[in-house]
């Protein structure tokens, strides 16, 4: 498992996040790094954090992409059943929590 600055590295545009609301509706945001998620999250419309949440896509990305296991396993954690707001504030504090873990203000 990786640690540190890899996990905190910023990707490619081929890698990166790409936000959608649905299957077919990009919002036009990505995410490239774990700081631009976190900042990202108060960006994207929350139809877009609750179609990628309910679908495992937050924690799949961080995990096989920024291979953040851990994170991965905290995103896993939050009650499927959270939505709007609430669960916009849960996913970012824990984004944010992970950055603090690392080193990386935020």
């Amino acid at each position: 498992m990786s640690s540190g600055p890899e996990i905190l590295r910023t990707v490619s545009v081929p890698d990166a996040f790409l936000f959608f609301t649905d299957s077919q509706t990009y919002t036009g945001q990505f995410a490239t790094s774990m700081a631009d998620l976190c900042d990202k999250l108060d960006k994207i419309p929350l139809k877009s954090v609750e179609f990628h949440f309910q679908r495992g896509d937050f924690e799949k990305w961080v995990g096989r992409t920024l291979g953040d296991e851990d994170l991965a396993g905290k995103l896993r954690r939050i009650d499927r059943v959270m939505r709007g707001e609430e669960l916009r504030i849960a996913i970012k504090e824990i984004v944010r929590k992970r950055l603090e873990e690392l080193g990386r203000s935020v």
